[in-house]
């Protein structure tokens, strides 16, 4: 059973527990990067899989007029 997704606001910032989120194209860029040096960038299958079967936690920075509605 798979839980719904959670999202927490701090000042402009947006915590989220949803994976539809995620930008898979983020997340290989950064594997591609020296300062993520244990991981290696993987095909989109593979790595919606690893997702898919991962507890996920995204960190957005909101636009600047949505942080006073929050």
């Amino acid at each position: 059973m798979m839980a719904s997704p959670t999202e927490w606001y701090k000042d402009r910032f947006l915590i989220s527990t949803a994976k539809s989120l995620i930008d898979y194209t983020a997340i290989n860029t950064a594997f591609a990067s020296d300062a993520i040096y244990w991981a290696k960038p993987m095909e989109d299958c593979l790595l919606k899989k690893m997702l898919d079967n991962s507890l996920c936690f995204g960190v957005y920075e909101l636009p600047a007029s949505s942080s006073a509605s929050k």
